[in-house]
């Protein structure tokens, strides 16, 4: 018997039109989405355009400041030396001259890196002529001196002398300082990521960026110079760049640096245990290091403490479910939950959210 065909008809059904509330609910949220975005799109210029209209301020406000009569400077005209210098005889040789003329005397004036790099009286973005050319200096009767390896590197005039200070010492131990600090919390800290602990870094790192800068303002070149100013003047548009950061999306990335959510998972529990005298609370250890003391602190916010004498801390691996009395709860993490949850004699309460990340701690019930 041979079956009949069949035709099929495509039937469009009504759709239901969305009620008046969800109209309103959607209308409202995307209102609020674009206003969020609007919000965050001006902080971002606000946050931004702080620190160049500072630089432009005291740009100007120097600019302004230095043109100012009483910071001109009135330089003497240059007087050419005589072609052969005389001196006395004074019964002393040529090299005990030298050491007597550029010997200190024990007076510190300045650093004599930041002396070779001072640059001459005169306001360009592109610098200007250094201090220590000897026919500036000779403009203010300064007699010129004899170049020495060892005592007058730089063959300033008579009367400047040179004294050697030895930095390593110190660097070496700043740098050892930088390099060493996150051990001392790997060795007091009982926890995987103490070596994450770099805060200690910072005084040792601001004193090896000092170390930088200056090396760079005392350097003979100036493009090393012109460099150390860009570098401090980027450091106001750095930090901007970081605050934008660290007040957006950071405090969502960095929550599970901060033991996850046990803050909704205590309360939850607490407010239970509120309504319902619980037998016990049964705390996971596993996963997170700090969660009694974390336990402890929102007792005491709620003036709960009694409940610490009922507190059970353990692990899915060593914990016998025979010995909890039922009706208790237990805050566990991903890993104790997958071993508890086999044993079928537990009863989800709760999985608590996360900012940004999966659910960590649970709730439990015997």
């Amino acid at each position: 018997m041979l079956g009949r065909s069949r035709t099929f008809r495509a039937v469009e059904l009504p759709r239901e039109r969305p009620s008046k509330f969800c109209k309103t609910s959607l209308r409202g949220y995307a209102e609020n989405e674009i206003q969020g975005r609007r919000s965050k799109r001006r902080s971002m210029k606000g946050i931004l355009s702080g620190p160049i209209v500072i630089i432009l301020l005291l740009v100007g406000g120097a600019y302004w400041y230095l043109h100012q009569p009483q910071f001109q400077v009135v330089v003497p005209e240059y007087q050419t030396p005589p072609e052969q210098l005389v001196r006395a005889e004074q019964g002393w040789t040529g090299d005990e001259r030298l050491h007597f003329h550029h010997t200190p005397q024990g007076t510190r004036l300045v650093p004599y890196e930041w002396f070779m790099a001072l640059e001459q009286p005169c306001l360009s973005l592109f610098g200007c002529d250094l201090f220590a050319d000897k026919t500036y200096l000779a403009r203010f009767g300064f007699l010129a001196g004899q170049a020495d390896s060892r005592l007058n590197p730089d063959g300033l005039p008579v009367g400047f002398a040179r004294m050697v200070a030895d930095h390593r010492a110190v660097d070496l131990i700043v740098l050892f300082g930088f390099l060493s600090a996150p051990l001392a919390a790997c060795l007091v800290v009982p926890e995987p990521y103490a070596i994450d602990r770099e805060l200690a870094l910072l005084p040792f790192a601001v004193l090896i960026a000092t170390r930088g800068v200056q090396a760079l303002f005392a350097a003979r070149h100036r493009v090393w110079r012109m460099a150390a100013v860009c570098a401090l003047a980027i450091v106001p548009l750095h930090f901007a760049f970081f605050c934008v950061d660290y007040f957006g999306d950071y405090r969502l990335r960095s929550a599970f640096w901060f033991e996850w959510n046990h803050r909704d998972a205590f309360e939850l529990v607490i407010d239970r245990e509120s309504r319902d005298r619980l037998p016990a609370v049964y705390i996971s250890t596993d996963q997170t290091p700090y969660i009694d003391a974390y336990w402890r602190f929102y007792l005491i916010k709620h003036g709960r403490e009694a409940l610490l004498d009922r507190t059970v801390y353990f692990t899915g691996k060593t914990l016998n479910l025979e010995t909890v009395a039922p009706k208790s709860l237990m805050v566990v993490g991903p890993r104790d939950a997958e071993i508890l949850v086999a044993s079928g004699r537990l009863r989800r309460i709760a999985s608590i959210p996360e900012p940004a990340d999966p659910p960590f701690f649970s709730v439990w019930e015997r």
